[in-house]
């Protein structure tokens, strides 16, 4: 994984390049559900938290910015 940031006028871009075995079409649409987990036998272990939490920070911060 690659991770990189960098100052945009005044603004931060964050780029996360993963280069795992990526996800299939059929999940795409639930990757960020709490709880969602990709059906795999040989997958890492995990919650299913990781992706609903980054979806609601940068809903937040997006939100705080605007106000």
């Amino acid at each position: 994984m690659d991770i990189t940031a960098q100052l945009l006028d005044e603004r931060i871009e964050i780029k996360i390049i993963d280069r795992g075995p990526g996800i299939p079409t059929e999940d795409l649409e639930h990757v960020f559900d709490k709880f969602y987990r990709l059906q795999r036998p040989n997958s890492v272990a995990g919650t299913g938290l990781g992706l609903s939490i980054v979806k609601v920070l940068l809903k937040r911060m997006a939100a705080r910015k605007r106000s």
